[in-house]
């Protein structure tokens, strides 16, 4: 996971009210990373931690590889906006033509900007740490969106090592799973 910074200027500035849409290529995870819910009045909003020293106080909220950012402060159109994203998923090793895009709406859904500069060639994406396992096949006992209850199965390949008695294995799920951790052996 990283954390990732957005410096830009804006033609027509930034107003309370206003948003700014920031859009990933679709080769990172929908929720963008470790986004999950933090009030229980609004249980299908996902939010996700940033901070802004132009903007001061800001809400980051994320549905599907759009992350919509609130700020508390106005800035003017000859100022730098910064924003920071923690916590964002690095998608797979892979080069992407998609372009990550940043964009002013008013208060009233209307587009005031759009800029996308932020890598003019598409987004390249460095090989994935070694430590990564590849997985065959991941299994769920219920395929139902809302499902209660799931249990997975993973199946995966080891390649050139194998795991010792005292080693372990760690799955992370991304933050908008819920899961309950039980006492039991298994």
């Amino acid at each position: 996971m990283s954390d990732y910074t957005f410096n830009f200027k804006s033609s027509v500035g930034y107003t309370i009210g206003d948003t700014i849409e920031i859009t990933f290529p679709h080769t990172f995870d929908p929720f963008v990373g470790h986004a999950s819910t933090w009030l229980m009045q609004e249980s299908s909003t996902y939010y996700m931690k940033c901070t802004s020293t132009a903007l001061s106080l800001i809400w980051c909220t994320v549905d599907k590889w759009k992350v919509t950012v609130m700020g508390a402060a106005a800035v003017e159109a000859a100022n730098e906006i910064d924003i920071t994203l923690k916590y964002v998923s690095n998608p797979n090793e892979q080069i992407t033509t998609q372009k990550l895009r940043v964009a002013v709406i008013n208060s009233t859904g209307v587009y005031q900007a759009y800029n996308v500069d932020f890598n003019s060639a598409g987004v390249t994406i460095a090989a994935p740490p070694a430590t990564n396992i590849p997985i065959a096949s991941v299994m769920t006992s219920s395929h139902k969106l809302f499902a209660n209850s799931n249990t997975y199965t993973f199946m995966f390949y080891l390649e050139d090592t194998s795991m010792d008695t005292d080693e372990n294995l760690s799955v992370m799920f991304p933050m908008q799973y819920d899961l309950w951790l039980c006492d039991g052996s298994e």
